[in-house]
């Protein structure tokens, strides 16, 4: 069982779950229309962004690995899948549901999602900002 919880908290779906819990509190108190096409689209895109991140960051000769880097770069495949898999879902989902505005605001997004963290093409990491991180994550889940 604790297996399971590891994968799940581990894969980030907590987290997309956690975003979709409050799209569905926030169309409970009216401050937009409830959509399941919003809900999915918000829940596979924060699997693809929150899985982004961990796939960038593993490999890393860290001599301080927690249990989470541990178990990330000893399922790196699976992660990996997820994500692929989670951003398909999320773009096809976004042409056929999303006005072409959001869908640009979107993808501007998505840059601050990849260059988040840094990568391996862009060795500069937006979080490596003082005071930016709580900005960045802030707006992104926000919008």
């Amino acid at each position: 069982m604790l297996s399971f919880f590891k994968w799940v908290v581990y894969t980030n779906i907590w987290i997309a779950f956690s975003v979709v819990s409050i799209i569905v509190y926030g169309a409970q108190i009216d401050l937009f229309d409830f959509s399941y096409e919003y809900i999915y689209i918000a829940f596979f895109a924060t699997l693809f962004a929150y899985n982004f991140q961990r796939i960038e960051k593993s490999g890393t000769k860290n001599p301080n690995a927690s249990e989470r880097h541990i178990w990330i770069d000893n399922h790196l495949g699976t992660v990996k899948f997820i994500t692929i898999l989670s951003l398909f879902i999320t773009v096809l989902l976004s042409l056929m549901y999303l006005p072409f505005n959001v869908i640009l605001i979107a993808v501007i997004l998505s840059f601050l999602v990849l260059f988040y963290a840094g990568n391996q093409w862009l060795k500069f990491s937006l979080r490596r900002i003082s005071y930016l991180k709580v900005f960045l994550i802030s707006i992104v889940w926000t919008l």
